[in-house]
């Protein structure tokens, strides 16, 4: 009946046998408390009256019953399919005196079509960058079909259909990847083709991976994408090209008129500094458009190891401990001299010429006297501001009895007024709030944790009274404690001299930090991640800051997105968490757009902007942490007039016969419509819905309830009955 199958009503309750006995007591009590009344009533009133106390209790013990009635049903019904149409401007290229767009509707008026919406359940979206309901709220400057099927699944995740069609030129320019959508889509895809075949031959480079960050001497692998149309069969060469020479090549085999290919090329730099590469695939055949047959990249080659010169007059446990850490780690050679006497076989001197100097990436001065420095103060300063050297002076006794010259205290942040014997005080070392995340102090992770650490770490016990800051000097760290509590002496800044530094520590025996913790048995991580902070940092050049914001490139396509990337790692290259960042670009005419910077990996954030009129743009990009701004980048951005759908308008069958394939649909061309038509299975599909209905929950078995005790309480007091 009504297509009805399979009905049961089923008891949940776990009292069912007893609450059947209470109902059926209570049902005959009703009966007799209504047998005779008094004073007396007639007869159908006594009928009512138990009735209506017949039927609260029936309403009660429903819901105490907790029954559950369940039917299945049956019935046919026509197949789900769902239309996807390619709205983007590729889609108006005149191909054959017709535009894409115009043959598409051609087929959508065709009988081939009527029969399909006569025999089927059809749902339509149209789809460019994005996917819509309506065609007016799509960004035609750009084509994803990878977003418009992930879109899709997602639209339609509680009714599946039993297939989709897709009408495209298969011209995919950004966003998600079809195929890695298509491997994981669980409905069958047919995909027509409107673009016509093209003669013209395109071979040409779509996308280069590379690190940007290589080292001297070791290999990196650069990775490309390629993909060409209507290409003969011959070997392709692939050049990666360095100043004009060519240090990687590969060849590529190609056996079919498109496809698709990724390529690699191994390239091991020999020097450090910045290099621009191309990579370059010479012109194929007659091919028109060889603007991508070739890109441009920069990357930074550093040194695979750095070189650390240790000078020194008196060498104690704080070199000792500085040597081992540096020795433990496989990226530095380390030069130790000293220059005081009884210095053995480790007897040296300072380098005297800029060459000898600048072949160094740090220096360390070790409690030398300014006298020893007397007359290489240039050479340091020029190490530093033309090298970009970096230079760490740890003051100690014999810096604190000498007389600092002009030139001198131009290179230094801190020193002393008047030269002094070395202060003995035990003092703890008190973070700058504004520099707390400095990779010299973040020995943990939040604010509360670096503060709380400095101050329970063994107190150091000498220091040098610098009562002269440099006015371009940062301060890091001052000291507290002791005999100093109202005194804000630093002990931990540097001062910047062009792209160099000179770091500087006033307090003595940091070395303690680790010794004593091992001593009673706790870890020395927290002087190991002290040194690791402070030598990362003064290696690293500025041009490569661990915390930086960019754009993805200088010059974007109309319609494509704009993408800026950040990473925020300390100056020790370590990820530092719960970072927040803003991106706001602004052209000349005052158009303005802002977008967040969001976390994708453990050290990485992107901002996208989309629609972005063109134009040229002026960002800033800035990251902070607690309240606090860590870094601020400006520059500038280019969005061109012309999009990504004029850069290519050529078809792409090889897409669309791959979304086809994993999916378990089919590739048809637009003139072969009515054969996928005929073909396809549109026979009406049998179908069950099973329903299952609680009955125990319901508001109008409480309304019953209510109602019926509320009438027989009514009716009762009308007739005057007890």
């Amino acid at each position: 009946m009504f297509g009805l199958e399979s009905i049961s009503i089923n008891l949940l309750s776990k009292t069912v046998l007893v609450n059947s006995l209470v109902l059926v007591l209570l049902i005959l009590f009703s009966v007799y408390l209504y047998r005779k009344t008094n004073p007396p009533i007639s007869k159908w009133m006594r009928i009512l009256l138990g009735f209506l106390r017949i039927v609260a209790i029936v309403a009660l013990f429903t819901s105490l019953f907790e029954p559950l009635v369940s039917y299945s049903q049956r019935f046919e019904r026509q197949p789900k399919v769902s239309i996807l149409l390619d709205e983007s401007n590729s889609m108006d290229k005149v191909e054959a005196e017709r535009t894409r767009k115009a043959r598409r509707d051609s087929l959508l008026s065709s009988d081939s079509f009527a029969f399909l919406k006569d025999n089927s359940e059809l749902k339509s979206y149209y789809f460019a960058e994005s996917i819509s309901d309506e065609k007016q709220e799509l960004n035609r400057e750009a084509t994803s079909v990878g977003n418009a099927l992930d879109n899709i699944e997602t639209k339609e995740l509680t009714e599946k259909p039993d297939f989709r069609i897709l009408f495209t030129d298969g011209n995919s320019n950004t966003g998600k990847t079809s195929y890695a959508v298509a491997e994981i889509s669980s409905t069958p895809v047919y995909t027509i083709d409107i673009s016509m075949s093209t003669e013209h031959v395109d071979f040409g480079i779509d996308k280069v991976d590379f690190n940007p960050v290589m080292f001297a001497g070791e290999q990196s692998t650069i990775s490309l994408n390629l993909k060409w149309s209507n290409a003969p069969s011959e070997s392709v060469p692939i050049q990666l090209i360095d100043s004009g020479k060519v240090v990687a090549q590969s060849t590529l085999q190609v056996r079919q008129s498109d496809g698709l290919s990724t390529v690699k090329l191994d390239y091991t730099p020999t020097s450090p500094g910045q290099k621009i590469l191309k990579v370059s695939i010479p012109q194929i055949g007659d091919e028109e458009n060889i603007s991508n047959n070739a890109e441009s990249f920069s990357v930074k080659v550093l040194k695979s190891k750095l070189s650390v010169l240790i000078l020194s007059e008196s060498p104690d446990y704080e070199i000792g401990f500085i040597k081992r850490f540096l020795l433990s780690e496989e990226k530095y050679d380390i030069d130790l001299r000293i220059l005081g006497n009884n210095s053995g076989n480790l007897k040296g001197s300072i380098p005297g010429r800029q060459a000898e100097l600048n072949a160094f990436d740090l220096v360390i001065l070790h409690d030398l006297s300014t006298d020893k420095l007397g007359g290489y103060e240039d050479l340091l300063n020029s190490f530093m501001a033309e090298k970009g050297g970096s230079v760490w002076y740890l003051m100690g006794e014999l810096f604190s009895k000498s007389n600092i010259n002009d030139k001198m205290k131009k290179l230094l942040p801190f020193y002393s007024s008047s030269p002094a014997a070395i202060t003995y005080t035990q003092h703890h070392l008190e973070p700058v709030e504004k520099n707390i995340f400095h990779p010299a102090l973040r020995i943990a992770e939040s604010q509360s944790s670096i503060r709380t650490i400095w101050a329970d770490l063994p107190p150091f016990e000498t220091i040098v009274i610098a009562d002269v800051t440099n006015p371009n000097a940062q301060i890091l760290a001052t000291a507290s404690g002791g005999r100093l509590t109202n005194q804000k002496l630093p002990v931990l800044g540097f001062l910047r001299h062009g792209p160099g530094k000179l770091f500087a520590t006033a307090s003595n025996s940091f070395w303690k930090l680790g010794f004593v913790n091992l001593g009673f048995g706790e870890s020395d991580i927290y002087y190991k991640r002290y040194l690791d902070g402070v030598i990362s940092w003064l290696t690293v050049n500025d041009d490569l800051e661990p915390i930086r914001i960019y754009p993805e490139k200088d010059i974007f396509s109309r319609g494509e997105n704009v993408l800026f990337k950040g990473v925020a790692l300390d100056l020790g290259y370590r990820p530092i968490p719960d970072v927040s960042g803003v991106i706001e670009i602004e052209n000349e005419s005052g158009d303005s757009y802002q977008a967040d910077l969001l976390l994708v990996s453990e050290d990485t954030y992107e901002a996208s902007f989309k629609n972005i009129n063109p134009g040229r743009y002026s960002y800033t990009g800035t990251f902070s942490k607690d309240s606090q701004k860590l870094k601020e980048s400006t520059g500038s951005i280019i969005v061109n007039k012309f999009s990504l759908e004029e850069y290519d308008t050529s078809g792409n069958p090889e897409e669309l016969k791959q979304i086809a394939a994993l999916t378990n649909g089919k590739y048809y061309r637009f003139n072969q419509f009515s054969d996928f038509i005929e073909n396809l299975n549109l026979v009406k599909i049998d179908e069950t819905v099973f329903t299952e209905i609680k009955l125990w929950n319901k508001f109008w078995l409480l309304l019953i309830f209510i109602g019926a005790l509320s009438a027989e309480w009514l009716l009762r007091k009308m007739n005057q009955l007890i």
